[in-house]
Parts: C-alpha cells; sequence; structure tokens
C-alpha cells in the first residue's frame, strides 16, 4: 500500500526543511565569524616593549664615555649637553651600555657625600695697615718696592703678633697713611676661595681697584688675583655695594691686597676668608643664556635655559654699561607660569676703571627651565640689547660598573623612559665596596652621535583601534548573513 501524503504533510515536510537549513546557516554564520575574530585579533599589534628592554639606538642621541682610570666603578660628570638631550624629569631617559650594547648597572648622585662636600662658614683673618711715606707711589700709581718692607713680629706658629711702622713714615702723622692692607692667613686650615669685606661707614663714594698677592714668608709675594674691585656708589637713587669678591684657591699663609689704580685705600673694619669644602666637589660649570624680549611688555625679557640643570647660582647680565633697572627675576617650569620670585632688587652695569656687575642669586629650590626678568622703567627702565642670564651649575655624577675594557655608550633621550637607575649606595656595593667612592671623575664623556634622532622624544601616533574595527565588521558581517539567510527563507516560502 502507498503512503500518499495530503498537502498539509508536504508543507509541513518543506517548513522542517528550511527551519534545518536556517538552524545551519546560523551555526555555519558562528564558526565563520568566529574565525574572523580570531585572525582580527591575531593581527593586533603587540604592546611596546618596556623601559627596561631599551637598546642603545632606541635613544635619541649617544656619547662615549672615555675612561681615564682602570677600575669596575666608574665616575662621569655630565655636562650641559645631557641635560639639554634628556626629556624625562629627574634624568629618567638616560641608560649606559658596554661597547657590545649590553646595559650596564647605573646609578645617578645628585650630590656628593657630605663628607666631600661640606660648606665651612667663613672665618675672620687679621688685618694689618702697611702704611708708606710721602711719594711712595711710582709715578704709575703703584706703591714702590720700598713701602712694601715688612718689619712684623711672629709667634712660634709663625701667626703675625704686629706690624711695626715703617722707619720712612713720619711719625708726627705726615706719613702718605695706609698704602696696602696685610692678612694673616697662618692659622687658616684650607684653600681660601674668597673674601668677604667689612668696609668702613664714612669716606663717600668709591672705586677701589685692587690685586691680591701671597706670600709665605712675608719677603717674596707671588699675584693670587688682579683686577679686583671694592665700591660704593650712590647712583639714581640706589646706593650699590660691592664688598666680597671670589679668587683662584690659595692656600699661602699670608695675603697681601694692593691698590692698582690712584687713589686711597677704604676704610676696612674686618675681613673674613671663605674656605673651599674640606674635600673635592664637583667643579662648577657656567652657561650664558640669551634674553628675548617678551613681544607683548618690552619691560620683560625671557631666558630658556632648554634644561634643568641643578643651579648654583644665577647673575643678570646688562647689557649697556652705566645703566642701572630696578626688577626682579622670576622661574616657571612652564613657559605660560605659574611664576615665582627668584631675586627682587637693584641690577647694574656700571664702568669704574672696569666693570662692576649686580651680585649674583642662590639658585636652589624647584628645578624651573623658563626665566624672566621683570623691570621697572624708573629712570628709564631697560636700554641697549636685551640682558644675558648668567647660569652657575654643579653637575651631577654619573656612577656605572663597567665590563672589562673597553668604551662605554651613554644612551640619552627616550620619550617614556622610567628611571632606570640603582641607588647610588648599592651600586657602591656592587663595585668595590664602601671604601672606594670616587667623588672625582674617572672618566669623561666624549663627542655626540645621533642614534634615533627626533622620533625618540616626539610622541608617538596612537594605535590604530584594530580591536574596534574587527567588532563592527563582525556586527555588520553578522547582520549581512542574517539578512542573506533571511532572504532565502523567504523566497523557499513561496
Amino acid at each position: 500500500m502507498m503512503d500518499r501524503k495530503g498537502p498539509g504533510d508536504r508543507r509541513k515536510n518543506r517548513e522542517g526543511r528550511l527551519r534545518a537549513s536556517f538552524e545551519g546557516g546560523q551555526r555555519a554564520l558562528r564558526s565563520r565569524l568566529w574565525l574572523v575574530l580570531l585572525v582580527i585579533l591575531g593581527h593586533v599589534p603587540p604592546a611596546a616593549s618596556g623601559s627596561g628592554e631599551w637598546k642603545l639606538e632606541d635613544f635619541a642621541v649617544g656619547r662615549e664615555i672615555l675612561m681615564d682610570e682602570v677600575g669596575p666603578l666608574q665616575s662621569v660628570f655630565l655636562d650641559y649637553a645631557v641635560y639639554r638631550r634628556s626629556v624625562e624629569p629627574g634624568l629618567a631617559d638616560l641608560r649606559v651600555f658596554d661597547e657590545h650594547g649590553k646595559p650596564l648597572p647605573y646609578a645617578i648622585r645628585r650630590r656628593l657625600p657630605a663628607a666631600a662636600s661640606e660648606a665651612r662658614e667663613p672665618v675672620p683673618l687679621p688685618i694689618f695697615r702697611l702704611d708708606g711715606p710721602k711719594g711712595s707711589l711710582s709715578g704709575d700709581g703703584m706703591p714702590s718696592t720700598g713701602a712694601y718692607r715688612i718689619d712684623a713680629e711672629l709667634s712660634a706658629s709663625g701667626a703675625i703678633v704686629r706690624v711695626r711702622p715703617s722707619a720712612e713714615v713720619d711719625p708726627s702723622g705726615g706719613g702718605g697713611g695706609v698704602q696696602a692692607w696685610l692678612l694673616d692667613a697662618s692659622g687658616i686650615g684650607g684653600a681660601i676661595v674668597g673674601l668677604e669685606f667689612e668696609l668702613g661707614g664714612g669716606g663717600g663714594d668709591f672705586v677701589t681697584r685692587l690685586r691680591l698677592e701671597s706670600s709665605s714668608d712675608l719677603a717674596r709675594f707671588e699675584p693670587v688675583a688682579a683686577d679686583l674691585a671694592l665700591a660704593r656708589l650712590e647712583q639714581e637713587g640706589h646706593r650699590i655695594e660691592r664688598n666680597a669678591f671670589s679668587i683662584p684657591a690659595t692656600r699661602a699663609r699670608y695675603l697681601r691686597i694692593v691698590p692698582t689704580g690712584p687713589g686711597p685705600l677704604p676704610d676696612l673694619k674686618g675681613v673674613r676668608a671663605r674656605l673651599a669644602p674640606k674635600q673635592g666637589e664637583a667643579p662648577l660649570f657656567r652657561e650664558t643664556i640669551e634674553g628675548r624680549p617678551d613681544p607683548g611688555d618690552q619691560g620683560i625679557v625671557r631666558f630658556d635655559l632648554g634644561a634643568t640643570p641643578p643651579i648654583d647660582t644665577l647673575r643678570v647680565l646688562l647689557s649697556e654699561p652705566d645703566s642701572i633697572v630696578e626688577g626682579r627675576l622670576e622661574s616657571a617650569s612652564d613657559p605660560d607660569g605659574p611664576w615665582r620670585l627668584r631675586q627682587h632688587g637693584v641690577f647694574y652695569f656700571l664702568e669704574r676703571d672696569g666693570p662692576i656687575r649686580n651680585s649674583s642669586v642662590r639658585g636652589g629650590g624647584s628645578p624651573d627651565r623658563y626665566f624672566r626678568l621683570v623691570t621697572s622703567s624708573k629712570g628709564g627702565g631697560l636700554r641697549g640689547d636685551p640682558p644675558r642670564l648668567e647660569v652657575v651649575w654643579q653637575p651631577e655624577q654619573l656612577l656605572f660598573l663597567e665590563r672589562g675594557p673597553g668604551v662605554a655608550r651613554l644612551g640619552i633621550g627616550r620619550l617614556g623612559a622610567s628611571d632606570g637607575a640603582f641607588p647610588a649606595r648599592e651600586l657602591l656595593r656592587m663595585g668595590q665596596g664602601s671604601d672606594h667612592d670616587p667623588t672625582g671623575p674617572t672618566a669623561r664623556l666624549g663627542a655626540e652621535s645621533v642614534l634615533a634622532g627626533d622620533r625618540a622624544v616626539e610622541p608617538e601616533p596612537p594605535p590604530l583601534p584594530w580591536k574596534t574595527w574587527g567588532l563592527w565588521a563582525l556586527l555588520l558581517a553578522s547582520v549581512g548573513v542574517v539578512l542573506v539567510l533571511t532572504l532565502r527563507l523567504m523566497k523557499e516560502s513561496d
């Protein structure tokens, strides 16, 4: 007997086949979409390598480190170019490599050990007049040889007890007065690097040019520094007093202050010696930054240091001789501020038998890159070319462990690099121990070479949103497949 199916049965069979076809299409769609998603995600670029994996060629520039001494622990002072090339705070984008490109352990010491850079208070020096007779000045304004004949009584330690007046001086008061000052430094335990003077209150304005000489026996004197100046001036309502100067480090027992021009020596009430630290310290480097007038205010001059070195002192240098301005020196970490006060007062450049300039100001505080001089229009304001800014700074010390002979390399400048330095104390333990601490340099920086260049310090473009694009593509593909299957189902149902 034949099994005959009616129209209803045939319709049910057709609907079953359509349903099975639709479900099969869905399963195929899901499998294909998952395959597409895996392919898309598999082609997403990997994340950038971590800061601990930087190579020498990843940095903007490189510097050779030339080692002058043999030993595992090396030391080099960082120059201004290193600070200019670094783009991360605290020199975080520095790395040291050996000659094969392998990274070396390193540390950056911001300050030398306390014993090596301990400051010392100025020490008073005994002072003695050296009087000379009338006519003791030679034709060029210099004291003659006879005026330097010193008859002094010394103690057993060599200290000056008293200086006997010259026999050529008229005891009735007709002598020529003080011709020089003698300073007793025999009791000083260290090198003298500067002198501070307490000037008498009378005498009005003066500018006295001086020469400083040294001696170990009061018989023969050698020059220490020339073209020094003491001054007291009243100009444009301002009182200017110059009563201190720096000198080359000297350990002489006796110092003599001699005028180098006409006019008497000023009255001295006391002299103090500035002493060098007990041990050697990092050298002081000097940079002069050109000023740029502010486009919106001609009374403001801006200075861009291009870096943030550890500043020791700052000094504004006016360009026009015989000029004096009131103003304030300010600094900021951003060219638009906020600004903080560094110095307020009078800035001057006077010509009185040589240049006389305003004093420096200590540069401690936050390491700012941008400075500006805001001046008053009083007295005519700024004249001539824009002032310059003299920056005296003490470099930081780079310590590193070498691996055998050869030339090490310093990589500088990498945006996004994190600090990879060891603590200095830990690096010293890794070297030869705490008894070997190179407070001075054992190596020096060589020429600079370009590595990755500007692309190492410029922000990278944001990565392409591969995942977002992939998900959108997956969604659109799903919608498209569903539409195709729906149309096929509708066609077969008809």
